[in-house]
């Protein structure tokens, strides 16, 4: 049975075996989420590796995914059929490019530091199976055009930042979604051809 990982947050503090030094440079990002995942007790499946539904990250100062791959296929059997994501509670400017080619249902992304508008937009890439997302907390979530975009851009969307989307939320934010796309490209210069 596939499960959902926890890993434990820099906020518990790391735990110093007898002799081992900490080093006093920052460690990257790579070595924190394989440093998390180790330090973790996991059941193991095949060849050694972890079958995970779903991994938590949440509260590790984590201010990319830099590493990302090379983790996930390392440790994890299944890293390419993760359903389940929990990047909650970090420093993430960005949507990271390294989850969108997965089949997420639910991303967690809220209390992060992610600002632009146009990040939202590559939700978009999980929108066949992306059902729950969270992103207030964000900058980004001050937008007026937030909530009205994400139903837009995501047609599956049942959850957003722990409210339901509803039938009626879809169909008004597909209309009013369908509006702002048109109006924006009607904004974008047009290039004219030199004769």
């Amino acid at each position: 049975k596939d499960t959902h990982y926890s890993f434990p947050s820099d906020k518990s503090g790391y735990q110093q075996g007898p002799g081992e030094q900490r080093s006093p440079t920052p460690e990257s990002e790579t070595t924190r989420m394989t440093r998390l995942i180790k330090e973790h007790e996991m059941k193991t499946s095949i060849e050694g590796k972890l079958k995970a539904a779903g991994i938590k990250l949440a509260h590790n100062q984590l201010q990319s995914l830099s590493g990302w791959n090379q983790v996930t296929v390392s440790i994890l059997h299944n890293w390419d059929q993760l359903a389940y994501l929990d990047l909650s509670s970090n420093h993430l400017v960005n949507v990271p490019d390294e989850i969108l080619s997965l089949p997420l249902e639910a991303l967690y992304l809220h209390s992060n530091a992610i600002v632009n508008f146009p990040e939202c937009k590559k939700i978009s890439a999980l929108a066949k199976t992306m059902k729950t997302l969270s992103l207030y907390g964000n900058p980004v979530a001050a937008h007026k055009d937030y909530h009205c975009m994400l139903v837009y851009w995501l047609p599956n969307l049942r959850t957003l930042d722990f409210s339901t989307v509803t039938a009626k939320d879809h169909t008004l934010y597909h209309y009013l979604g369908k509006q702002n796309h048109q109006r924006e490209a009607a904004r974008r210069p047009r290039h004219v051809a030199a004769r």
